[in-house]
């Protein structure tokens, strides 16, 4: 069997699949609007960080922000590039993917720690305040940063330095999209169900004991914070799930493409799709936090009032 690097190189240099401007132009708003959406959420989340679910929704909400910044960069980049831009400056071994890839690892990683910590809480509440300290929390949240910008800067340099004496180039197109996109994806899936059975034990429950007039605060803010990690983990999954099947398909095709073969158009377009929901995906969990959520929608209302009550006295003294 021919090299599959070298089949993918030669595909796509020589029938390269062609990005329109209108894609560029869908990318560049996603971007602005990620960026925008996601430092809300960081000034938002800031003001509740004492809870663990808060800190790792503000390590999202950062690693979105960082995809967002490298798909607003991208995409204004290839708009200023005179000569027509290919699919392929978004496939694995580019440098645009490579980073995105990585700070969107984090991103879906943090969503499966968030999971795991929810389903402690909520199937062990009296123990759950030491399986999910603050302190692990932490460490847990610098770990997936460690670990998944160390291993696409590994990958990079794999692909950069040693493809010439590679002879498993394969492995890496293999192991890449499991690790990183595939694996969490399956497991934040298992989670939420899991999560949203125990949620709803848990509530069916709640309502024979007490009223709900009668729950403790305590009570109700960690149901509040589950059902907004249920919303925020459900559209993880449909915006991610077209990717897993894309990248599905690109693995099981991997060893029965051979030189002379050309992938689908389908795959281009579903290539593209994939991209737009990924970005998605990283840029409207402020929505649900905003709309689910009433701590975070006060927090955010308090600072809105307090800019506005600024930016008003700054007209007021500038007129006199």
């Amino acid at each position: 069997m021919e090299d599959i690097y070298t089949i993918f190189l030669d595909y796509y240099n020589n029938n390269p699949p062609v990005v329109e401007p209108e894609f560029l132009d869908a990318l560049c708003f996603l971007g602005t609007l990620g960026i925008v959406l996601n430092i809300l959420n960081i000034v938002t989340l800031s003001m509740s960080i004492e809870q663990v679910t808060y800190k790792i929704l503000m390590g999202m909400a950062v690693a979105d922000l960082l995809v967002n910044i490298t798909l607003f960069c991208c995409s204004i980049i290839f708009q200023a590039v005179s000569n027509t831009v290919k699919l392929a400056s978004f496939m694995p071994t580019s440098l645009a993917f490579t980073l995105m890839r990585g700070f969107a690892s984090i991103s879906n990683w943090s969503a499966v720690l968030m999971a795991t910590i929810r389903l402690l809480v909520v199937t062990f509440p009296l123990k759950a305040a030491i399986y999910a300290s603050p302190k692990r929390v932490k460490v847990s949240i610098g770990l997936i940063y460690i670990l998944c910008i160390g291993l696409q800067v590994l990958f990079y340099a794999m692909v950069a330095y040693w493809l010439g004496i590679l002879s498993n180039f394969a492995l890496l197109l293999y192991v890449f999209p499991i690790l990183f996109e595939i694996l969490p994806m399956a497991v934040c899936l298992v989670l939420t169900v899991m999560l949203l059975i125990q949620f709803g034990r848990a509530h069916a429950k709640a309502k024979n004991l007490v009223s709900q007039t009668q729950m403790d605060e305590r009570v109700k803010e960690q149901r509040k914070l589950t059902f907004t990690s249920l919303l925020t983990l459900t559209f993880f999954i449909i915006t991610y799930l077209p990717l897993v099947i894309h990248e599905l398909i690109d693995l099981a095709n991997m060893y029965s493409i051979n030189a002379s073969n050309h992938y689908p158009t389908t795959t281009h377009i579903l290539s593209k799709v994939t991209l737009i929901l990924q970005s998605c995906n990283h840029t409207g969990n402020f929505f649900i936090y905003i709309t689910a959520n009433s701590t975070l929608r006060k927090n955010f209302l308090q600072k809105f009032a307090k800019v506005k009550t600024a930016v008003c006295a700054g007209r007021t003294a500038s007129s006199v």
